[in-house]
């Protein structure tokens, strides 16, 4: 049984493959299994993959029909064999040591489950660094819902390994929904482990191409972040976590709105004016939007600094749109709501 299953799903990545897959073999830590899933990539990855797997035996290649990330994932993690997972991107990069500094972290802890820092980095070489906001270096019992409510430790789970019996057989991702699909598979891990420990160190580079998803167009994200609330709510209910939890809810709803604004005005969005605004009427103007609005506080969420940094400036976007809105119905008489 290896220490570690490094599950990673593969779709149209031929350009960076390589180098993502290159990055685990060269870990210090060898004692690890490399999942690669290839979803159905139309492009040369699933050879690549095969040809990796021909150069290191720890690799075991999956071919399956285009499903999605989380189906991958899925198949990924009923196929590990590790006591301890940890989910990579395939187009990212991970430092030479980072398994074996999370796995040492963990073990000297005894926790669940092990974070560290990571970056982006843009394609013109810009690098933002994204550390944790809370500097403890063990959490447990109490103190730890509060403290992963956080945007910091909360995201993608390319940033932490977590003990494969707490999520083997227990959480899977939700393959109908396509944005936030971490968060809401990480939100139900939190139910899951009553401690973690911190490595203050950056090991993950994520790679910020133009054709990420980060940077895609989008046509489905108001209901698509119903449904990660949705989702989100269900599983608060299912593990009774804090009363504030809710409000942290709340917060990452308002997240996916920024996003939504910042989505709709993409440059590479190339659609009129009029609907872009009326895109954004339409997520504001929920009950659910109003509600979120109402009932999130930062403070209430420790030390999520991101939040605390741009909660204020959001609140300026959302009243300025609604102002922009508001002027553009009256200039072509159209009915405010």
């Amino acid at each position: 049984m290896p220490l570690i299953s490094v599950i990673i799903p593969v779709y149209n990545v031929e350009k960076y493959l390589n180098a993502s897959v290159e990055s685990v073999m060269a870990q210090t830590l060898t004692d690890i299994e490399i999942i690669l899933i290839n979803d159905g990539s139309p492009d040369r990855s699933g050879e690549i993959c095969r040809r990796l797997a021909e150069r290191d035996s720890r690799i075991k290649v999956i071919d399956k029909p285009n499903g999605g990330v989380s189906s991958a994932r899925n198949a990924g993690l009923e196929s590990s064999s590790g006591e301890w997972i940890y989910f990579m991107d395939s187009d990212d990069i991970i430092e030479p040591d980072t398994l074996e500094c999370a796995i040492k972290k963990a073990d000297e802890t005894g926790t669940d489950a092990c974070f560290f820092d990571y970056d982006r980095v843009c394609e013109n070489l810009t690098e933002t660094k994204r550390s944790l906001a809370d500097k403890d270096e063990v959490v447990k019992n109490t103190n730890c819902y509060r403290a992963m409510f956080s945007f910091n430790y909360f995201g993608s789970m390319c940033n932490c390994i977590i003990k494969a019996d707490i999520i083997r057989g227990a959480v899977r991702f939700n393959e109908k929904i396509e944005i936030g699909e971490d968060q809401l598979f990480k939100f139900e891990c939190f139910g899951r482990i009553s401690s973690y420990s911190y490595v203050p160190q950056v090991k993950y580079h994520y790679m910020i191409r133009s054709g990420s998803a980060l940077n895609t167009v989008r046509t489905d994200y108001i209901c698509a972040s119903d449904m990660l609330y949705e989702g989100m709510m269900s599983v608060k209910e299912k593990y009774d976590f804090p009363d504030y939890a809710e409000r942290f809810i709340n917060t990452v709803y308002m997240q996916y709105f920024h996003k939504l604004i910042m989505n709709t005005f993409s440059p590479q969005n190339k659609c009129s004016l009029s609907h872009k605004l009326d895109i954004i009427d339409s997520f504001t103007h929920t009950p659910r939007f109003k509600a979120a609005v109402e009932n999130n506080d930062p403070s209430a969420l420790g030390k999520a600094v991101m939040i605390h940094k741009h909660f204020n400036r959001r609140l300026w976007i959302i009243n300025y749109l609604a102002y922009l809105i508001s002027a553009y119905k009256k200039s072509r008489n159209i009915p405010l709501k």
